[in-house]
Parts: structure tokens; sequence; C-alpha cells
């Protein structure tokens, strides 16, 4: 009996989904330090205190800055940005938005303006189709443990699968985290 339990725990804790849902979750800083995301020119900032807001997308039409004040100096970084939301996709993948690794966090904790670091997937602003109701946009931050890292370039941005990706960047297990998210919505 405690065999077949123990089996049962290995596989709920194990699956795609129960990873996945554990990586994306924009607004639990029980788990996770909080980010702020700011766009200039609109004079928006999605912190601790807005994280999960309905905002206009226009709002995020231009590549934002991104503030981790807790990044650690010596320390690189990889942001992410995914729509988890998008209509027909399947379970555990989501809209690739943005991939830039490679930060050093002296410049993540002051405020990262534009592209330092490697981009591995250039911006593309929210853009939820109609009628399909609101779409979470969640910012993760990684912490790279190992440098230099090799980082694959995803194929596709529609459904994408972020589990999938980290487990391939080399050297294995060389990604932590997500140290920081934040999230906002968005709708058509």
């Amino acid at each position: 009996m405690l065999k077949l339990i123990l089996i049962f725990i290995f596989a709920f804790v194990c699956s795609d989904n129960q990873v996945q849902g554990y990586i994306v979750g924009g607004c639990n800083f029980n788990y996770y330090a909080p980010l702020l995301v700011s766009v200039p020119s609109t004079g928006f900032t999605i912190s601790e205190q807005t994280c999960g807001l309905l905002i206009p997308k226009e709002t995020f039409k231009e590549q934002p800055f991104v503030y981790f004040p807790n990044a650690l100096d010596n320390v690189e970084y990889t942001i992410v940005m995914v729509d988890p939301d998008q209509p027909s996709l399947p379970a555990g993948t989501h809209y690739l938005h943005w991939i830039l690794s490679n930060i050093p966090g002296y410049i993540l904790k002051t405020g990262l303006g534009y592209n330092v670091g490697t981009t591995i997937k250039d911006y593309v602003p929210p853009n939820p189709p109609e009628c399909s109701g609101s779409h979470r946009f969640i910012f993760l931050v990684y912490e790279q443990h190992r440098v230099p890292l090799r980082i694959p370039i995803p194929a596709d941005r529609l459904g994408f699968s972020l589990s999938t990706w980290l487990r391939s960047i080399e050297p294995f297990g060389s990604m932590y985290g997500p140290v920081a998210t934040v999230e906002f919505l968005s709708k058509y």
C-alpha cells in the first residue's frame, strides 16, 4: 500500500502539467520575489501591488524595462515572457513573447533598459485574439548557474513549452527558478 501511495505522489509531482503549473505563476510572491516591469512611454509599472491588473494591450506595445532589486551582482539571468492563455493550445504550452538571456545581475538590479545580454527571441507585444477573454502575460526571471550556456532558440512562438525549453538548456540544470515573477492581464 505504501509503495502504491509513493508511486502516485511521484507521478503527480513529476507530470508536465504540474511542473508547468508550478513554473508559471506570476503573482505568487510566497514562492517568488516580485519583479518590476515598466513601460516608460506609458508610465505604467507592474509590481507586487499591481500584479494581475487588467490593462489595455497597447500599454505594452514597446519592450518594457525590467527591474529585479534582489538580483545578485555576480550572477547572470534570463527573462522569459509568455501568454499561457492562448486558445486551442495543448496543455502546458504558451505563446512566447520574449527571451533575453545572459543579463548581468548588477544591470538587472538597477533596471534593464534595452537589450543588454543575448536576445534569444525578440520582444513581441501582447495581442490576444478577439473573443478569447482575458490573457495572463507573465514575466519570469531565471538565475543562470553556469556561464556560458547553450540556450536553444525556440522554433515557434505558438505552442512554446517552457518546461521542455528549460530542460533543453545545456549543461542540464544550469538554469534555476523562476526566482522572480510578475504578470498583468489584457484582452483584445
